[in-house]
């Protein structure tokens, strides 16, 4: 078993949370799998696998992993599996595989309320400020320019500033 490394501050090192994240999402995966049923034989490609496998697939640089993009991650896995062989895979079973390992993870991973407030009590304020742009129907262009280019020509940004406690 590997030494466990830490920080200056005593806390494990970057590797070593990984390495634990890693480990807690695939005992939630393996029990998640049961419940869903996803595997209803032995297969090439087990519940962890294919939660890998969709991570990982669908972090290409381009937005959507074709079938035959996620076989060639399968295979960087170890493990060879077809795109229509993952196709099949993909039913009621896998979504609720995936949702129940994400919901599963956050649980694990969220605060709990008085570690919350601990981390917040450092803090006389807390501001949560965010922006989004939203493209709009062309008719609108004389009331909300767009900012040229090859976006909308016509658009909206929108601001939000939330005290959430101050």
């Amino acid at each position: 078993m590997p030494t466990k490394q830490y920080t200056p501050t005593g806390e494990p090192n970057h590797a070593e949370k990984t390495e634990r994240l890693q480990e807690l999402i695939e005992t939630i995966t393996e029990e998640v799998t049961q419940e869903t049923r996803f595997v209803q034989r032995t297969s090439k490609l087990n519940g962890v696998g294919f939660v890998k496998l969709m991570v990982l697939g669908n972090n290409l640089e381009r937005s959507q992993a074709s079938l035959n993009d996620l076989s060639q991650v399968s295979r960087d896995l170890g493990i060879s599996i077809t795109g229509p062989g993952i196709n099949q895979r993909i039913h009621q079973e896998a979504v609720a595989l995936l949702e129940g390992v994400f919901a599963r993870t956050l649980q694990h991973l969220s605060p709990s309320d008085s570690e919350r407030a601990a981390i917040l009590d450092r803090f006389p304020q807390v501001h949560i400020v965010d922006s989004t742009q939203v493209s709009l129907p062309e008719a609108l262009q004389e009331y909300y320019a767009g900012s040229g280019g090859s976006a909308s020509s016509s658009q909206m940004k929108i601001h939000l500033a939330y005290e959430y406690r101050s």
